[in-house]
């Protein structure tokens, strides 16, 4: 299906952030210094860890210090790892069950962090956060995991031993629903997206996996599969899978900054990537893991400053461009009219040629303190039988303040 908006005319950028809630590699410092000679941690990305409180706000204070062309804070799309292996129950059980907690059960042992979750949920009222479903585990089978476990392979009991869950390398690891037949995945994804609602208080839309589970997800409600390209890189944006009805959003730009140390090159590829996705009528979709962010290595710094730049890039070069969440990408496309709430605050984008008309409930409606324009150009009326009807005119955004009553 093609867009009903022009993205040239209508510049947006949404960021996919992976592996938030993740604890797979090294629980702590000490851990990492332990093992970072082992086969499986072998990769810059095992130097990253589960995230703190503090770690959240110094990326919640680099977002809020820019502003999307809608004169938003800019948000991000964090895809959350759910769960974490219970150790003790594990090895109780003699490495026969796998068992887990949802992340607002709390951590597994040895990862504590402080209140994570509540960190994250004031992140979605703030308006810089707006979580996704990345997965129950991190790209890692727990039957195989298990089974290494029960074998006495080396390796993996030594890890074991650390409280990490890394059992094979980055090429040999595979996606966590290889071993289910079709209703054991069923089940792994319903209990993983039960865990989601809990911590967060919202379904999840989209998720950001492997098409394993394509079915599964689209029967327990996800509407939306990021980074999708088929076998000769073609961008998918706008399909859907033929599985299931699930949407399709298509590749993203790789933007890791963890990866290189050369800070004035990655910025001009991603910002010629990030116009050149404009130029062929799509969003800039960016991906960039939680590995940029909080690491036991001292390249965090560089990263922030790399996406400071960026962003600061974007509010020169690109006044006009707008960060979105996925579900607000799927309404502007098949629609051209869009609608997102966080906190107090609803956000409305009308990008069609037409005035259209949005109508909040009448409970909303009484509750509405202000209404404010990120285009001058724009106009509203207003007309009221029980519900507000707010006419938004063509090619505007719309900010209501709704009270607290």
């Amino acid at each position: 299906m093609s867009s009903k908006v022009n993205w040239r005319e209508h510049p947006a950028v949404v960021v996919w952030s992976d592996d938030w809630g993740m604890n797979a590699w090294a629980p702590t410092e000490e851990a990492y210094n332990a093992t970072k000679h082992e086969e499986l941690m072998q990769t810059r990305w095992s130097s990253g860890s589960l995230e703190t409180p503090a770690d959240l706000e110094r990326t919640y204070q680099l977002l809020e210090a820019h502003r999307s062309g809608d004169g938003q804070p800019i948000v991000f799309e964090p895809y959350y790892i759910v769960g974490g292996p219970d150790y003790e129950a594990i090895r109780a059980n003699g490495f026969r069950h796998y068992v887990d907690f949802g992340l607002d059960q709390g951590v597994s042992q040895g990862w504590e962090r402080g209140d994570i979750v509540t960190k994250a949920r004031e992140g979605i009222e703030r308006g810089v956060w707006a979580p996704q479903y990345h997965g129950r585990t991190h790209h890692f089978s727990h039957h195989r995991w298990l089974k290494r476990l029960r074998e006495g392979e080396a390796r993996a009991q030594r890890m074991f031993a650390h409280h990490m869950y890394v059992c094979e390398t980055v090429k040999e690891r595979v996606p966590e629903h290889e071993d289910m037949a079709e209703p054991e995945r069923k089940e792994w994804v319903r209990g993983a997206l039960s865990y989601f609602v809990r911590i967060f208080g919202f379904p999840p839309t989209s998720v950001r996996n492997s098409d394993e589970a394509e079915i599964a997800w689209a029967t327990q409600g996800l509407q939306i599969r990021v980074g999708v390209a088929d076998r000769e890189g073609e961008d998918q944006t706008g399909k859907r899978s033929p599985l299931c009805d699930l949407w399709y959003a298509g590749s993203a730009i790789n933007f890791e900054p963890f990866q290189t140390a050369d800070q004035e090159d990655i910025l001009t590829r991603v910002q010629a990537e990030t116009a050149a996705a404009w130029e062929a009528n799509r969003p800039a979709f960016i991906s960039s893991h939680r590995r940029n962010f909080t690491a036991f290595t001292d390249d965090v710094a560089n990263n922030f400053a790399v996406w400071d730049s960026y962003l600061s890039w974007l509010e020169a070069a690109h006044p006009t461009n707008v960060f979105l969440t996925m579900p607000e990408v799927r309404q502007l496309w098949e629609s051209g009219v869009s609608s997102r709430r966080y906190g107090n605050t609803l956000i409305f984008r009308n990008w069609t040629e037409k005035q259209q008309t949005i109508t909040c409930p009448a409970g909303l409606y009484e509750a509405v303190e202000d209404i404010t324009y990120a285009d001058n150009e724009s106009a509203l009326s207003v007309s009221s039988a029980g519900e507000k009807h707010i006419l938004v005119a063509p090619h505007g955004n719309y900010c209501l303040t709704v009270g607290t009553r």
